[in-house]
């Protein structure tokens, strides 16, 4: 399950992640982002409540960033560690900005 909360602030869109970015919910977020991001520069992805990403869900991110960079800029942050061991280990961190 996964749940998505989106609030614009000054330092663009930010979305919220809760629970799993997986393969039955990769399409949610995609849609999601195909469906909020249009008219904004600057996301911001808020990992703190997820707990678990396939690579499904990596692709769905970079899928995101994808999109992003034509338009402006993305930022993950606030990544469980063993999240971020899994994001080292397939390069995701040299192509993404992550804190």
């Amino acid at each position: 399950m996964l749940e998505i909360e989106k609030k614009n602030t000054s330092r663009g869109l930010e979305i919220t992640l809760k629970g799993s970015l997986d393969y039955d919910t990769h399409k949610e977020f995609e849609d999601f982002v195909d469906r909020e991001i249009e008219s904004n520069r600057h996301l911001v992805l808020d990992m703190t409540d997820v707990d678990y990403v396939s690579s499904a869900g990596f692709g769905a991110i970079l899928y995101a960033q994808k999109i992003m960079l034509k338009k402006g800029d993305m930022l993950i942050e606030n990544v469980q560690p063993h999240i971020i061991e899994t994001m080292e280990s397939i390069g995701f961190l040299d192509v993404m900005n992550v804190k």
